[in-house]
């Protein structure tokens, strides 16, 4: 047991929203109501979702939704990149160990990419709650969640976004998406400084 208070992590974890729809403001009602669905069952927008906020937006469809379709390899090559790099992580005493562990990173790591193509797909990058993000470092903090792994994956994560452009022929996407990913990095950063300092 690690004596955890399951009550405080039911809290902290309903508490700790990271995409905020309330800063979208112009966004039509309609498509507001897509993402917030699809932000309520944790998923990726589905295709014909994707088509109607690009339509509005004015983002290449086609292109990101050929981004969306490589979100479990990018997801496998920053995992791959960050255990070659710290490869004591997952092991006994490491900080992605037992397994649970890490596997709730590299979902985080899922999360974090799905909610920057709803971004992407609105041409939006600052598309995260302040008070649901500082709600995720102190869940994070409690967990003891090695934070600083889970930043170097999302760095790599937008570094390999970009490699993409060629690929798809979607320049434009790929740095929105990689600019969007950044963003919720830094984001991850600010709110864990906040928590560690919040008590000065």
């Amino acid at each position: 047991m690690n004596g955890w208070d399951q009550q405080r992590i039911v809290e902290l974890a309903r508490r700790a929203r990271v995409f905020d729809p309330g800063s979208l403001d112009g966004v039509p009602k309609n498509l507001l109501v897509i993402l917030i669905r699809a932000n309520q069952d944790k998923r990726l927008l589905h295709l014909g979702e994707l088509e109607q906020l690009c339509a509005w937006s004015g983002v290449n469809a086609k292109a990101l939704i050929q981004l969306q379709n490589q979100t479990e390899d990018l997801v496998n090559q920053a995992r791959h990149t960050l255990l070659s790099q710290l490869p004591q992580l997952t092991r006994p005493g490491g900080g992605l160990h037992p397994e649970e562990r890490a596997q709730a990173c590299w979902n985080d790591c899922f999360q974090f990419l799905r909610i920057s193509f709803y971004g992407v797909a609105l041409q939006r990058t600052a598309i995260t709650n302040a008070s649901g993000m500082h709600a995720l470092a102190e869940l994070y903090a409690y967990l003891d969640v090695p934070v600083p792994a889970l930043l170097t994956l999302l760095d790599e994560l937008a570094e390999l976004c970009k490699t993409q452009a060629d690929a798809a022929d979607a320049k434009q996407e790929t740095t929105a998406l990689s600019e969007t990913l950044l963003h919720i990095s830094r984001m991850v950063r600010i709110s864990q400084h906040h928590d560690e300092t919040k008590s000065f």
